[in-house]
């Protein structure tokens, strides 16, 4: 009972001074969108929407780096270690690894091994978007 209660302390903990990120970026997603298509103010192919589609985007695509950040802090670890390993998970290189084809790889329980480290067939998660990853090995 103790380590869920302090799973959930470092969740919440973590996850509180990212929520005046995650509400601005919702509120300007959407702005974004009423601008967008309702008063067709925006067009979503100018780079006006590019720009502020991806100001709105930022927080929740490089939340596991915000994540990591806070939740290091609070665990009394090193943030910018912690930062820097969640940009590595979030690189666009690596996501991309996410998506590739699998045509020719192996699979392991099902779950295809979409990529070689040294190799050796490993799997590569999609990471942008998610909190667990990042703050489960701190604790």
């Amino acid at each position: 009972m103790r380590g869920f209660q302090l799973l959930i302390g470092t969740i919440t903990g973590s996850m509180i001074p990212v929520i005046g990120l995650l509400a601005a970026s919702g509120i300007l997603k959407g702005i974004l969108t009423f601008f967008t298509f309702n008063v067709h103010l925006i067009d979503v192919k100018s780079t006006t929407y590019i720009i502020i589609n991806a100001m709105g985007d930022s927080t929740f695509y490089f939340l596991p780096i915000l994540v990591g950040y806070t939740a290091a802090r609070q665990l009394k670890s090193d943030p910018i270690v912690v930062a820097a390993i969640a940009g590595v998970l979030v690189h666009p290189t690596i996501a991309a690894l996410w998506s590739a084809p699998t045509r020719g790889m192996n699979t392991l329980f099902g779950i295809p091994l979409n990529a070689n480290f040294f190799g050796i067939p490993i799997h590569i998660p999609q990471y942008t978007y998610s909190i667990f990853p990042i703050i489960l090995p701190l604790g």
